[in-house]
């Protein structure tokens, strides 16, 4: 009975010891494909490009490249985490880490899609006041708006969000509502402002009108 539970305490040992053997690498591989991940950002010009662009900082202050070598080391280090859990053979333990794994990769999908969505508004944005886009300002914040609102949508459906299909029809009449107000301010202005020049057309051809119905 003793060599029986002896033999379980060290078989519980040697499992515990190689569950954290490979915690630990997994955690060292997780800062290799952290430091590769840096330098491959960087090798390529990626880095420098974002920062003359000012894209690097886009998402809500942060830079990207912390983002995404964040990502990356945490997914790899979870990923060998489920493997401890497994080795240990628990598993309600390791059905934890496994589910844990899988939500930490569809968050840091949405987060990727967020990311590209901010930079993208970030971009349109600038070129829209680069060109002197109508409407100044307000045509480039709703601009800006839609493209992250839609990205906004584009994470949370990636995550499982119930509330995608409400969300996509508040920001079709919320479009509808701009476009038709912009419309009629733009009516409004026009017809104010072309009776002068209308006024002035007609006078300045008024003679030659004339002649036509003499």
């Amino acid at each position: 009975m003793w060599e029986t539970v002896v033999m379980q305490v060290q078989t519980g040992l040697l499992l515990g010891v190689w569950a954290f053997v490979v915690a630990v690498v997994g955690y060292v591989v997780a800062l290799f494909g952290e430091w590769l991940t840096v330098k491959i950002y960087r090798y390529f010009g990626i880095k420098d490009y974002m920062e003359e662009t000012g894209f690097e900082r886009a998402v809500v202050g942060i830079e990207f490249e912390t983002i995404l070598k964040e990502l990356i080391k945490w997914w790899i280090f979870l990923a060998f985490v489920v493997q401890a859990a497994a080795i240990l053979q628990l598993s309600v333990l390791t059905k934890f880490f496994y589910d844990l794994y899988h939500a930490y990769t569809l968050i840091a999908l949405a987060i990727l899609y967020f990311s590209a969505g901010a930079i993208v508004a970030f971009y349109v944005a600038k070129k829209l006041r680069e060109a002197g886009v109508i409407g100044g300002n307000l045509t480039v914040y709703t601009v800006q708006a839609v493209i992250l609102y839609v990205a906004l949508v584009t994470a949370l459906a990636t995550i499982g969000f119930k509330g995608v299909y409400f969300l996509n029809r508040l920001v079709e009449l919320v479009v509808t509502a701009f476009v038709i107000a912009f419309g009629l301010a733009m009516g409004i202005a026009f017809g104010l402002g072309g009776q002068e020049t209308a006024k002035k057309i007609l006078d300045k051809h008024k003679s030659t009108i004339e002649k036509l119905f003499k």
